[in-house]
């Protein structure tokens, strides 16, 4: 199961790739980065000690909680405190995911929860 969270990583930061010149375009790094960087950093406040971040299920608010991060080209191992709370929350993603049904224990009854931990 790592090797499917290293192996979407390139999917996300194509995704990336294309949407922030479009928001840049629009707005402006000098609107943006104070607001997205001040956002992230609350966020990453409100992370758990097991990775995951609050909210019913947790499978769900830590999958969208990383879609923020890693569209912000906030990844795992690049030696950031954003990266680090990335990694972390993979981790509970990881230990979180049945292997033997690939649903998320926390979210087992919640369906529209398998959609968020795949883009994450």
């Amino acid at each position: 199961m790592k090797h499917l969270a290293l192996l979407l990583f390139p999917v996300l930061a194509l995704a990336a790739d294309q949407a922030e010149p479009r928001i840049l375009r629009r707005y402006g790094a000098d609107a943006t980065a104070p607001i997205v960087d001040a956002t992230l950093s609350w966020l990453r406040a409100q992370q758990r000690d097991d990775g995951s971040w609050p909210g019913d299920p947790p499978a769900a608010t830590t999958a969208l909680a990383l879609l923020a991060h890693v569209v912000h080209s906030d990844l795992p191992g690049d030696g950031t405190e954003a990266g680090a709370a990335v990694e972390c929350g993979f981790g509970f993603l990881l230990a979180d995911l049945d292997p033997g049904t690939g649903r998320f224990r926390s979210a087992a009854a919640d369906p529209l929860v398998q959609p968020l931990g795949a883009l994450a």
